[in-house]
């Protein structure tokens, strides 16, 4: 469970790659039917799914178990866990972005700031600068 929280995958919206999976599995099987499961406390949930309307069932009527020992299925789950992988690490990358892209906006801030105080006691120098130049 710990492990499917982390990848703040459940109740998305289906994803190309996703998709792409079950079209393999469901060729590779040869069935009409084929899903991207997750199985969380209460439910299966279905990331992506062909040839099925339901978007879940509860946990209890769950098929996982005894579908999942089959060598082709292991091989698509380890791709369906690169996904997974994959997200997680792009939603990692776009918040360290958005947080530099925060840093950068407060420096500017700051600097703009600075550079206003700086210009203001020049600006007010240089006419005192110029009147004691005409003096001499």
């Amino acid at each position: 469970m710990k492990e499917l929280y982390r990848y703040e995958v459940l109740d998305t919206s289906y994803e190309d790659e996703f998709n792409d999976v079950v079209q393999m599995a469901a060729t590779f099987c040869n069935t009409p039917i084929a899903l991207v499961s997750l199985i969380d406390q209460k439910r299966q949930w279905f990331k992506t799914k062909l040839g099925i309307e339901a978007n879940e069932f509860p946990r209890e009527i769950s098929f996982c178990g005894y579908t999942i020992n089959a060598d082709t299925l292991q091989t698509l789950a380890r791709q369906v866990v690169k996904l997974l992988n994959q997200n997680l690490l792009n939603k990692q990358l776009d918040q360290q972005q958005e947080k530099l892209q925060q840093q950068m906006e407060m420096q500017n801030r700051i600097l703009s700031i600075t550079a206003h105080d700086v210009r203001n006691p020049i600006g007010a120098v240089k006419p005192i600068i110029e009147l004691n130049a005409k003096k001499y």
